[in-house]
């Protein structure tokens, strides 16, 4: 009996958090939102505003059927996975189109990276760090190269292979040391919750 109240705990825990997930989710999008439009009231936007405004689209999109589809999923971590994963697609996306690796979104990166910190611990954090460096590394590769011919002037002939090369290694190594942070404190933070209940069970013991 007690363990199906420990696993209904359990699974209600996990829908706030995603939760909180969605909701903060939401509000970056509405941020960059603001910011699209800002940029597109210029008389030459320094980027496309149309697949900005796709891809934020597409964010709140997800973001809807994520909490359609939150209380009907079972294995609550994977699909926490799967939107931390989906978010890091769509910040490659918003990255290619404001310029690849001059792009001012790089850091966008870090959210998804310290949501899975946070939520799958440190084997789920280092997972999405490593799929984001996949992504980031490749898109700069491609672009480099104009296989994907960069938005704007990203890109140009005057950055140096060494330039581009150093950039990707400092965003990457960002990306893990955001995901190890991240784990440590949340992994802390729950040892510390663990200790208090430990407490709390014998503070009653003795009362009793």
């Amino acid at each position: 009996m007690s363990d199906g109240k420990d696993e209904g705990a359990g699974r209600t825990g996990w829908e706030k958090r995603l939760k909180w997930v969605i909701a903060i989710r939401l509000l970056v999008a509405i941020l960059f939102l603001g910011s699209a439009a800002i940029i597109q009231l210029e008389e030459k936007p320094p980027y496309p505003t149309g697949p900005l405004f796709f891809l934020l689209g597409l964010t709140f999109a997800l973001s809807g059927l994520y909490t359609i589809l939150l209380p009907r999923i079972r294995r609550l971590e994977e699909f926490a996975g799967g939107q931390f994963a989906a978010d890091l697609v769509l910040s490659t996306g918003l990255v290619h189109y404001t310029g690849g690796v001059e792009s001012p979104l790089t850091f966008i990166y870090i959210f998804p990276i310290f949501g899975s910190g946070t939520l799958l611990g440190r084997q789920g954090a280092l997972s999405m760090s490593s799929i984001g460096s996949i992504l980031f590394g490749l898109l700069i590769d491609l672009e480099y190269y104009r296989i994907i011919p960069p938005v704007g002037d990203a890109v140009n002939a005057y950055l140096s292979p060494s330039f581009v090369l150093f950039r990707v290694f400092i965003n990457i190594v960002a990306f893990f040391l955001v995901a190890l942070l991240s784990s440590h404190l949340a992994e802390r933070l729950r040892e510390t919750g663990r200790q208090l209940e430990v407490e709390r069970t014998d503070l009653r013991n003795l009362k009793t």
